[in-house]
């Protein structure tokens, strides 16, 4: 076990110690999301095609002009893809959570994913999931969260290196305020082309993945969000069509909640194998429903000669609040943001929309033939975030069988369309 690994260890709290220092300095913390964790056993100076994911906590207090501040307690938290806590070879938890300490004395931390394992088993083969990292106490405006992944190919120093950053969550547009449709963020230059990444040699693919954080490391639960993703060509500026003219995201809808952590939209799998060689990607990422628990990363690799000869980066989100600065089609403005949680259901959920202004509203549920099956409501409804649940049962009182059913609201002259999955 290195020097960092016994730092860990030593550092370590259990999850309840955090969440007093949590509540303690909740007017002051801070929350970093890594969308996406990718570690992979062994080391990069000794192990060919493997690949290293690091976390840099820099606090600049006390440096240069910045006055000296408290100390910053600070904790990460590691999950899975379905948001369980990582667990290392001899079953216990990974980070739940591992805490370090920033001052003036200690001013940078960095933290190897796969240290983290060491002091639970060790990992053994390609571990995926997320991060949350918590920045704790009043001086933690002076800290700054930074992501790295080393890619070895043939030897120690036949290397690649990308940033991977992590995404500050409940934190406010950085200007103006949100738009009325939800939060809005782009991604420019997103390479796909045909075949299937890795498996075809000089091939790239972009995925984009959406990480919920609601009610994970201390924060408290969320009602869930739903992201539209929008594809445009960057050629033409217009959306992304296929073979017969249809657009391929008009839009692409994703939702995430406490069941659904995590969720991708990988680009060759919405495209299809008919993509143009060589054609580059721009996407817009509508966020609505409980937006500020949402973390956006987009990621591309580019394969090599093989499945582990691969280069990766990270093209940054932009988050924006103007459909000027983003050329985001006008209409999206006066999106409802129609979602629903838990979805898949059993035996009830929830559909949350919100008005612009008021108007008279009418929510409906249609089976997969069209047929109607339930009107929730058809009345008037003021300005602002409503809800209306759903029981299953349709309006004769019968409770329907599994399967896909669709959400309609019409309102003001607008009408969107959830599509929602009953299991039982």
């Amino acid at each position: 076990m290195n020097a960092l690994a016994n730092v860990v260890r030593k550092l370590a709290l259990p999850a309840a110690a955090f969440l007093v220092l949590a509540a303690s300095n909740i007017a002051h913390a801070k929350t970093f999301v890594m969308p996406h964790i990718l570690e992979k056993s062994g080391t990069i100076r000794s192990t060919p095609y493997t690949f290293d994911t690091t976390i840099f906590a820099n606090y600049a207090s006390g440096v240069a002009c910045i006055g000296p501040k408290p100390p910053s307690p600070n904790a990460v938290y590691l999950y899975d893809d379905s948001g369980k806590p990582m667990l290392g070879l001899d079953g216990s938890d990974v980070c739940n959570p591992c805490a370090f300490d920033l001052d003036p004395t200690r001013s940078s931390v960095h933290l190897n994913i796969e240290d983290l394992f060491a002091p639970s088993g060790g990992l053994q083969g390609i571990k995926t999931g997320f991060g949350v990292i918590v920045v704790g106490g009043a001086g933690n405006e002076d800290v700054q969260v930074q992501g790295f992944v080393t890619n070895a190919h043939t030897g120690p120093f036949d290397l690649s290196v990308f940033g991977f950053d992590p995404v500050e969550i409940r934190a406010p547009a950085k200007t103006g305020a949100t738009l009325p449709c939800g939060r809005v963020f782009t991604a420019s230059n997103l390479p796909v082309s045909p075949g299937v990444v890795p498996d075809t040699p000089y091939s790239y693919d972009t995925t984009i993945y959406i990480t919920y954080t609601g009610g994970l490391a201390g924060s408290p639960p969320g009602s869930g969000a739903t992201v539209d993703v929008y594809l445009y060509d960057e050629a033409t500026g217009q959306l992304l069509s296929d073979a017969t003219g249809t657009p391929v995201c008009n839009p692409c809808t994703e939702s995430v909640d406490a069941g659904v952590r995590k969720s991708r939209l990988r680009m060759y799998d919405t495209i299809g194998s008919g993509i143009a060689v060589g054609v580059v990607v721009g996407a817009v990422c509508v966020v609505s429903g409980d937006a500020d628990n949402v973390a956006l990363q987009a990621f591309v690799v580019n394969t090599h000669t093989g499945p582990f000869d691969v280069s990766m980066y990270g093209p940054p989100m932009q988050e924006v609040t103007s459909t000027i600065a983003t050329g985001v089609p006008a209409e999206l403005a006066e999106r409802l943001g129609l979602r629903n949680y838990p979805n898949p259901f059993n035996p009830r959920t929830t559909f949350a929309y919100t008005l612009p202004e008021a108007a008279p509203v009418t929510v409906r549920v249609f089976n997969a033939d069209g047929a109607l099956v339930r009107t929730l409501l058809s009345d008037s409804q003021g300005a602002g975030a409503h809800e209306l649940a759903w029981d299953g049962q349709s309006d004769n009182g019968q409770v329907v069988p599994s399967g896909v059913y669709f959400g309609r609201i019409d309102a003001g002259g607008h009408s969107e369309t959830q599509k929602v999955m009953l299991l039982k």
